[in-house]
């Protein structure tokens, strides 16, 4: 028992007094203690003691708490029944290991008994959610993006709500009651799964310390990141006023008047992702977040409402800009494949015409209604913003004619070339045809 310290709590039974405890130790190279320090190696406890958590045993699990979070050196102290010294004295004559005669400690059948009394449990809840329209966020944690903020977000409004009396009433006034309402925004990311899922869920506290809450979801599917993100963002604005990415600078008194207030972390917390143009002048000039936009990497590009990476220094801004540059060439490309595979829907004759501009748009007839320019024209449709371009019949009969005119030309090149297959040369005089009889109509 050399380097060993014991401690005893509580009544042991038997002869296992302190005293006779302390004498049967120190005989055999150990030490004993009154005291539950961080010295202790064992704590003789009785089963009361164990169960009521006394003065020790709280003193001793505390211990124990910081020696396994690192903050004090040392291994922690077992807590043992007496049984344990007992089988070391008489029966081992030796240090045994602790094993089923510790307390608080597990034994691998417990721990399976109670890891599926737990799973149980979840599968209680999740049939209970869904029961009622709600998520099951098991097999879920809370999304923290680039710069580790956590998206639980709270959003708070005091207001003070006066008590009314009847006029002939005569208690006396009561003073009015402060209520803050809460809500509490949560952006939820799958565990173990690839690629990641999501799901936004809100949160209604109707008064500070209630237990009563309202779920809201807005799909009870999860999905990729930017739908969820947005609807998150969308939420955020309506109940404080203030887009997202102004949530620093925040907006007027008179612009907030009952809205939701929201306070954003301070003592050197992550804020999370803020665009440049938005952050606070001190931050600005004194320091800079961690820049990353929120979200994976392979959706951000996807984003509608690209916003720029807030610079470290001139290399990031260059970076960022790129990176915006890029989501707005993705987007525009997006609308070309959109009209790409609109065009084809055109007849044929609508196609043969040319795309309706400005300068034509005076052509359209008087008093032509737009339900009747849309019945003729389907092209209408592909095209909103410019009216489709109206024909006249001389219009169209200039076309037929040079219709006729370019089928001519193509003859007469086809004449040429058989010529020159006949051996006749460009030189040569070829005796003129007669010309033709044009009868005149009586």
């Amino acid at each position: 028992m050399k380097n060993l310290v014991f401690a005893c709590t509580g009544d042991l039974g038997g002869n296992f007094t302190e005293t006779n405890v302390a004498r049967w130790v120190r005989l055999r190279g150990g030490e004993f203690t009154h005291e539950a320090d961080a010295s202790v190696t064992h704590l003789l406890c009785s089963d009361e003691h164990w169960k009521n958590k006394t003065a020790k045993v709280r003193a001793i699990l505390k211990l124990n708490a910081e020696k396994k979070a690192k903050k004090m050196p040392g291994k922690p102290c077992h807590i043992v029944k007496a049984d344990w010294l007992d089988d070391c004295l008489s029966i081992a004559k030796r240090i045994m290991p602790v094993g089923e005669h510790a307390y608080g400690r597990t034994t691998p059948a417990k721990q399976k008994a109670k890891d599926k009394q737990a799973q149980q449990q979840k599968e209680e809840e999740g049939r209970r959610r869904a029961s009622l329209g709600l998520v099951n966020t098991a097999g879920y944690q809370v999304y923290r993006d680039a710069t580790f903020f956590s998206y639980v977000v709270n959003i708070t409004h005091t207001y003070t709500k006066q008590v009314a009396l009847s006029p002939k009433s005569q208690a006396p006034a009561v003073a009015p009651k402060t209520i803050t309402e809460r809500w509490e925004l949560s952006l939820y990311e799958t565990v173990n799964k690839a690629p990641a899922l999501y799901h936004f869920g809100a949160k209604y506290f109707k008064r500070k310390g209630t237990s009563d809450t309202k779920e809201f979801w807005f799909s009870l599917t999860p999905g990729l990141f930017e739908p969820h993100f947005r609807d998150f963002m969308w939420f955020f604005h309506a109940k404080t006023g203030t887009r997202w990415e102004e949530r620093l600078i925040g907006r007027p008194a008179s612009h907030l008047s009952g809205k939701f207030e929201y306070q954003p972390p301070t003592g050197g917390k992550p804020v999370g992702y803020v665009p440049e143009e938005y952050l606070p002048r001190a931050t600005v000039q004194h320091e800079a977040p961690l820049a990353s936009p929120p979200g994976p990497a392979e959706h951000t590009a996807d984003m509608t409402e690209p916003v720029v990476q807030p610079p470290m220094d001139g290399e990031p801004c260059e970076r960022a800009k790129d990176d915006m540059q890029l989501v707005v060439d993705a987007v525009d490309k997006k609308k070309e494949m959109e009209l790409d595979i609109a065009l084809p829907l055109r007849t044929r004759s609508q196609r043969d015409l040319p795309l309706p501009t400005a300068a034509n748009n005076n052509n359209n007839k008087a008093g032509e209604s737009a339900a009747d320019r849309q019945r003729d024209h389907p092209s209408w449709l592909l095209y909103p913003s410019e009216p489709p371009v109206q024909f006249t019949d001389d219009d169209l009969d200039m076309a037929s004619a040079l219709d006729d005119d370019n089928c001519d030309m193509d003859d007469d090149d086809d004449d040429d070339d058989d010529d020159d297959d006949a051996g006749l040369g460009e030189d040569e005089d070829l005796e003129p045809s007669p010309p033709l009889e044009m009868s005149t109509p009586a």
